[in-house]
């Protein structure tokens, strides 16, 4: 057993084995199934008992707390690169576990038959409340290369306007864009009143480099779910509302500013409810 965290900018982590984050969580039936400690193997040798530091943070993610954050983040590359992690914090401490998602091939008793399988192995960080948002960015793939180095910073952009279109229309946008079909491209630009279809959705359409998910189960309240994709010009809000998807350009510093707005809310929702209660 990882006696202790160790010490990095930002927070505590400690990468603990199978055997290990068994012995800390237990069936964790509060997580998600890929984040529980997997099954013992036969002759598989004990843990030794947990060290309290680490009880501790693994006690902020299994217990109830104002809200508990799953995210999700995959490379669209075809690797099957990404990982998988629950957040948690309270008014004095917060806490993460993370699971690698890695391909198959890479790993010598891969988990399952499909292309994507976990590591025997899990990344438990702990830090102040204040880097909550900070440590959920860091769960997001790196930005794309800046092209246009005299643009605005990222810090002094200004909100892009939502564009929206049908999802039938959607679906048509991304094979006129695969087939180079100028004919369909210029008919979906008129069915939804463009002179020409917006960059956003063109890039969108060519390649989604990067999915970020995060699902928010709050107290008394329903999950909140929030999808970005990132393309070639950066990360785009990505919701459904109406029959209609829509999106909006973020740069990394508006995400974290929406995360603060989201965070705000589920503890402003859980204090309303433990004085009501």
């Amino acid at each position: 057993m990882t006696t202790a965290f160790e010490r990095h900018p930002g927070g505590l982590s400690a990468t603990l084995s199978e055997p290990d984050w068994r012995a800390l969580a237990g069936a964790a039936d509060q997580l998600p199934a890929a984040l529980r400690p997997m099954p013992a193997r036969p002759g598989e040798p004990s843990s030794a008992e947990p060290a309290p530091e680490l009880s501790q943070a693994v006690g902020l993610l299994t217990s109830p707390q104002p809200f508990r954050a799953v995210v999700s983040a995959t490379v669209a590359d075809g690797s099957g690169y990404g990982l998988l992690a629950a957040i948690a914090a309270d008014a004095a401490a917060g806490a993460a576990v993370i699971r690698a998602l890695v391909p198959s091939r890479t790993v010598p008793e891969p988990i399952g038959d499909g292309p994507v399988t976990v590591p025997e192995s899990v990344q438990l960080r702990a830090f102040t409340p204040d880097r909550l948002v900070a440590e959920t960015l860091r769960l997001f793939p790196p930005d794309p290369p800046r092209t246009d180095l005299t643009g605005p910073r990222d810090e002094d952009r200004r909100d892009a306007p939502v564009v929206s279109m049908a999802a039938t229309d959607a679906r048509a946008l991304a094979r006129a864009v695969a087939e180079h079909d100028a004919a369909l491209l210029a008919g979906v630009a008129e069915l939804n009143g463009w002179d020409e279809v917006p960059p956003l959705l063109i890039s969108l359409a060519e390649q989604v480099r990067a999915t970020v998910t995060l699902s928010l189960q709050r107290v008394g309240r329903p999950t909140l779910h929030a999808t970005w994709l990132q393309c070639e010009l950066g990360w785009a809000h990505t919701s459904v509302r109406g029959g209609r998807v829509r999106h909006q350009l973020r740069s990394r510093s508006q995400i974290g500013n929406d995360l603060v707005a989201v965070y705000a809310g589920a503890y402003t929702a859980a204090a309303r409810a433990a004085r009501s209660a």
